[in-house]
């Protein structure tokens, strides 16, 4: 909900000397906007609140009149996991970033640094008119009184959750009355203990491993998705409720009562080609095996899979619908890739098939290699059908990120230590080291690099922890002081390499 009165008092202070003054025209489209400014006094009509920040940054622009209005609704970020890794100086540049993007939604994952910053997000977000949308992982945030005996279970029976902590891997089993009887109470209790949540992102846990149960085996991730949805749904009522389709639930279920009556979808498209159009005249695009798992018709090119199944939620949801676009990583090291013109394309089809907006992954920690591309993004947001030239005069590739992109691209080619531990040593020696994402790039060049090279340990029990753990954001989410711990872990592991390679190791 947009707080109306934050909104004006923030778009009067940067136009400050200057008086700004409001009126709620409903007859404009969705966060459309006119202004004009004459004898000291900026004078605007909006179709909310938004509309005077806009025009507020427009006057700061240098413009004394004019309208706008965008061709999408949605219009935002999904930060992905990494609240954590923001300090809140980033944090607070990042929010302002997406205000003057003219962005009205951020997707905050509830489990991952939300807590730490809550306050600050509120605030600053208040301020622009951007509306949280709340990524909630039902295993991290409904089960945590779930005993262990009710999680998914390997073919032999077994259990797959480690037991040790709640990871987003980790999924109940979805056949169990018992089970899903305490998820249902958790929800509840969630629910009632977050009455601020007034937007919520319905998300199962990540990846593909399903529960192997003798009756689980049987259902396909879509059934075994809503048995646990179903429930969210009814306890959520009230409430704003945003269901991801996956890549393991593009195709629809069977039943589709609650998702009809579902007030947002989110669809996510990481598992398609970035190198052509999700418009894929040509084909190029390759055929994902995982997808065919889940649904036969995927034995195409993903591209063109994708946006059929766009075009079939789309067809049969009556709520919005809005595209995930996993921007940033497009390069899990931080060296962007020169393919935004296939976005903006993209984007020209979303706007034929009547998608209500995009969210792209975007965080400030290395986002500086990135902002021609999502300024330009930005821009195709309210404007699509226009060509947008991608300013390169800081450089995509920016010369004094020479080294790094060097790096990077050894890192990339060789997965060893001796690379891992060059890159890192360059990140941290750089007076602007806090401006790369050095804590995921350390953290998952480090994991894939134990991964693939076998049983290297330093016998440290938190670097232990660090390395056998999946993801970056659930050791972050145990720790106290997740960036410095994070930092001081891949500092301790690099000292730990030059001492392994002096003793011949």
């Amino acid at each position: 909900m947009i707080a109306h009165d934050a909104v004006l008092s923030f778009a009067s202070e940067l136009v400050a000397p200057h008086r700004l003054t409001f009126r709620v025209d409903p007859g404009l489209a969705p966060d459309g906007y006119r202004f004009e400014f004459a004898d000291g006094v900026l004078e605007v009509s909006g179709e909310n609140a938004r509309g005077a920040l806009y025009a507020a940054y427009d006057f700061l622009e240098g413009a004394v009149r004019g309208s706008d209005a965008p061709r999408f609704t949605i219009r935002g970020v999904n930060p992905c996991e990494s609240l954590a890794r923001h300090s809140p100086e980033q944090l607070r540049k990042f929010i302002d970033r997406l205000g003057r993007w003219r962005f009205n939604r951020i997707v905050i994952h509830t489990q991952y640094g939300y807590e730490e910053h809550r306050e600050l997000l509120e605030i600053e977000c208040a301020r622009r008119g951007i509306e949280p949308i709340h990524y909630t992982y039902y295993n991290l945030a409904f089960c945590g009184d779930v005993s262990p005996e009710y999680f998914a279970r390997k073919a032999d029976g077994g259990v797959k959750a480690s037991g040790r902590r709640l990871e987003c891997y980790d999924r109940l089993c979805a056949s169990n009355p018992e089970g899903l009887a305490a998820y249902g109470r958790g929800v509840d209790a969630y629910l009632r203990t977050h009455p601020e949540l007034d937007e919520i992102l319905f998300a199962t846990a990540d990846g593909a491993e399903y529960c192997e149960c003798a009756r689980c085996r049987h259902l396909g991730p879509v059934e075994q998705c809503m048995a646990f949805y179903d429930p969210f749904f009814d306890c959520a009522g009230g409430r704003k409720r945003h269901f991801i389709s996956y890549f393991h639930r593009y195709h629809l279920p069977v039943d589709l009562r609650r998702l009809q009556q579902t007030e947002f979808i989110m669809f996510d498209t990481h598992v398609r080609d970035r190198r052509v159009p999700l418009r894929d005249e040509y084909a190029r695009s390759a055929v994902q095996p995982r997808l065919i798992e889940a649904d036969p018709r995927a034995s195409m090119p993903v591209n063109r899979y994708l946006i059929d199944r766009l075009k079939e939620w789309r067809e049969v949801a009556s709520g919005k619908v809005y595209v995930f676009e996993n921007y940033m990583m497009q390069s899990i090291y931080g060296v962007p890739t020169l393919d935004n013109h296939i976005y903006l394309q993209d984007l020209r089809l979303f706007a034929e098939l009547g998608i209500d907006g995009v969210v792209y992954e975007a965080f400030e920690p290395g986002i500086q290699a990135m902002l021609p591309l999502l300024d330009a993004a930005a821009q195709a947001l309210w404007h699509p059908e226009r060509d947008y030239e991608i300013d390169q005069s800081n450089g995509v590739y920016r010369p004094d990120y020479q080294e790094f992109y060097r790096l990077a691209g050894e890192h990339k080619a060789n997965r060893n230590w001796t690379t891992w531990a060059a890159l890192l040593e360059h990140l941290l020696s750089r007076p602007d080291y806090e401006e790369f994402d050095f804590r995921y790039i350390g953290f998952n060049a480090a994991w894939f690099v134990q991964q693939r090279l076998g049983a290297w340990r330093t016998g440290d029990e938190w670097t232990d922890r660090f390395l056998s753990i999946n993801k970056l954001w659930d050791f972050m989410n145990e720790v106290e002081r997740p960036r410095e711990t994070t930092e001081r872990i891949i500092r301790e592991l690099l000292e730990r390499v030059h001492i392994a390679k002096k003793n011949g190791c």
